[in-house]
């Protein structure tokens, strides 16, 4: 079950709306919401649904992006024999200043 953080960010004065969007999505949670930013987790039950989801979230109307920043699959790992601690998938965004 892949635990995916993804950053969502929202067209200026659309954060309530993608909230909405994103509260009837399955299998997601809104962790933060920060300005025109929102930090929403994802668990699905694999890797082809989380990709799924992420793009779900990019295609809400008033998301200009939706980055996921860190991926755990520690559990799918087990499954295929590979050690725990490099399931863990960190992906760092370009940040705009």
């Amino acid at each position: 079950m892949p635990i995916t953080s993804v950053v969502v960010e929202c067209q200026q004065d659309q954060t309530h709306e993608v909230r909405r969007q994103v509260d009837n999505l399955p299998n997601t949670e809104i962790t933060k919401i920060e300005g025109d930013l929102l930090v929403v987790v994802t668990d699905t039950d694999s890797q082809k649904q989380d990709h799924a989801l992420v793009r779900a979230l990019a295609d809400l109307t008033g998301v200009i992006s939706a980055v996921p920043v860190f991926t755990n699959c520690e559990d799918l790992a087990e499954g295929i024999g590979i050690a725990p601690a490099l399931a863990e998938h960190e992906t760092h965004a370009p940040m705009e200043v």
